[in-house]
């Protein structure tokens, strides 16, 4: 294969700007006519993804379900009132 060493250098290279927000799980190996590697995100320790809560407490106590994409593509809200829009 013609650039192989080419190919490498410029992978090694691209390793070393993302030493800063990534890390490398495997080196780069050549496939075929195509070289790869697999990199990784590092870790934000500290700074987990908080869940959305899928209840909600209502002033009374009583819980409520929240509804996620309530309305169809073809009904429209006017006025606080849900109406088919091929009406």
């Amino acid at each position: 294969m013609a650039y192989v060493e080419k190919g490498e250098e410029l992978l090694n290279r691209f390793i070393e700007r993302i030493e800063d927000v990534g890390k490398l799980e495997m080196e780069p190996k050549l496939e075929g006519r195509n070289m790869s590697l697999i990199v990784v995100p590092l870790s934000k320790k500290g700074k987990k993804k908080q869940q959305k809560k899928t209840f909600k407490k209502t002033a009374s106590g009583k819980f409520k379900r929240k509804k996620a994409y309530m309305l169809h593509i073809l009904t429209s809200k006017v006025n606080g009132s849900i109406t088919n829009k091929d009406n």
